[in-house]
């Protein structure tokens, strides 16, 4: 993905229908229902897609980048593929309060 694009949460509703596809994504066909999707926008296209909508008379426009992954969930994600910190290896049980043979 392109560094000026970004993965976008569409929630859309009432208004008129409308259809409109930005490149490399899927076509967006509002029927002038409810309408949610996620598309990879650039903030430019994103402006389009909102003031298509609010052209359209959605009583609801909500065009939002989706929030990245917190530092805390980059290292939970890395440390259960096997390649974080702990990986191969990691903290070993404690032996207190075993039994001795």
């Amino acid at each position: 993905m392109p560094p000026d694009q970004q993965l976008h949460t569409i929630h859309l509703m009432g208004g008129t229908a409308f259809g409109v596809q930005f490149q490399g994504n899927p076509p967006l066909e509002h029927d002038g229902g409810t309408t949610v999707c996620h598309l990879v926008l650039t903030e430019d296209e994103a402006d389009t897609l909102r003031g298509l909508a609010r052209i359209n008379s959605c009583v609801k426009v909500d065009v939002s980048p989706m929030a990245g992954e917190s530092a805390e969930q980059t290292k939970i994600r890395l440390e259960r593929m096997g390649l974080g910190d702990s990986a191969g290896g990691g903290e070993q049980p404690s032996s207190e309060g075993t039994p001795k043979a």
